[in-house]
């Protein structure tokens, strides 16, 4: 019977083998047992030593034969491509991504451009000017319009035209400011931004205000113009003779370099001081009643001190005159007062609650 290669259940000297290699050793272990000597460590093992070589020898396997080795090759293959499909998907996949990020690009791109280019002739179409190839829009127009604070149907064409020149003297300066890279300054970004900040707090508060309040009655504003006679009833405008300059405090009430006009402005010369003498005309109307009543008790050519701001008024009033104001025309006024009065307060609450709920602090520098 011809014996294959790799088999080992049809080997039929394998037993045999290993019954004679295991009997040899057997016999040597009984021969010495017989002498009743004891072996050294070295030869006490060859026993296990005899019985680990013909296991080794009797059952070392042969190489594969030729079926065995097509179907671990046939298996590799196989493996071989179900990693090969899956990286292909994984290519594909990306691919697939790449080319919608490609196309959702273009389309961006080309949305982006398309809408600059109808943007540009939408406002070609409704330009009712233009400078140096750039269009001024009936949009641009009326926002200028808003801005004045006048309504758009109620100008003529002549104040319409003076509200388009000025936006073209802007945009000429404008390009003049790019051209000059004015625009690139630090400073002037701060300036825009605050430019900005103010124009949007007008929104808002124009919003705050809302609606404007119905009309007071007329007993309300009989009430308002009593309670402010020299707004009203007493209403009269002062004639002064004023230096307006920038100092540092008040004078006070006896010192002799502010006793007249003259020895005033030595003092302002002397300690080179920029001021302006002129004529000035005071209205009751737009002052407290203090500084009205302070005025009033003056004698002929005594000065009075009127902080205004960062500048000081001095000055001496050379005559009062009677404002004479009809009382239909004082009960209007006392009316548009209250509106506005009562608006203001309507934003002065609205700010006052979000100072409240905001976190502000005042860090020391």
């Amino acid at each position: 019977m011809e014996r294959k290669k790799g088999s080992m259940s049809r080997n039929p000297g394998i037993f045999s083998k290993l019954s004679a290699s295991v009997g040899r050793g057997l016999a040597r272990l009984t021969q010495r047992s017989k002498r009743k000597t004891v072996a050294p460590k070295g030869i006490q093992r060859d026993w296990a030593s005899a019985v680990r070589m013909a296991f080794t020898r009797t059952f070392t396997l042969s190489k594969p034969n030729a079926a065995t080795r097509r179907m671990r090759a046939a298996r590799q293959m196989q493996l071989m491509k179900q990693r090969l499909a899956a990286y292909r998907a994984t290519i594909s996949r990306r691919r697939y991504w790449l080319m919608v990020l490609a196309a959702l690009a273009i389309l961006t791109g080309s949305g982006i451009a398309a809408y600059k280019v109808w943007h540009h002739a939408q406002r070609l179409k409704d330009a009712v000017a233009m400078v140096n190839s750039a269009p001024i829009s009936q949009a641009d127009l009326s926002a200028e319009v808003i801005a004045t604070g006048v309504d758009y149907k109620q100008l003529s064409a002549a104040a319409r035209k003076q509200l388009l020149d000025h936006i073209i003297e802007r945009r000429l300066l404008l390009e003049v400011a790019e051209k000059l890279s004015i625009t690139k300054d630090p400073r002037t970004s701060s300036l825009r931004a605050r430019s900005d900040e103010m124009f949007l707090a007008n929104l808002i508060v124009q919003r705050f205000a809302g609606t404007p309040p119905p009309p007071p009655s007329v007993d309300e504003a009989r009430r308002y113009m009593a309670a402010r006679p020299t707004m009203f009833a007493e209403r009269q405008t002062f004639v002064v003779d004023a230096i307006s300059c920038a100092l540092e405090s008040a004078p006070a009430a006896d010192d002799k370099a502010f006793a007249t006009m003259d020895s005033a402005e030595n003092y302002l010369t002397g300690a080179k001081i920029p001021y302006r003498r002129q004529v000035q005309t005071l209205d009751s109307a737009d002052m407290p009643a203090s500084v009205v009543t302070g005025l009033l008790s003056l004698k002929p050519g005594d000065l009075f001190v009127l902080p205004q701001g960062r500048m000081t008024m001095i000055g001496t009033v050379q005559r009062r005159l009677a404002a004479n104001t009809p009382p239909e025309i004082q009960l209007e006024a006392a009316q548009a007062a209250l509106s506005k009065q009562r608006v203001v307060s309507r934003v002065s609450n609205a700010i006052r609650e979000l100072r409240t709920k905001a976190d502000i602090r005042y860090t020391a520098h």
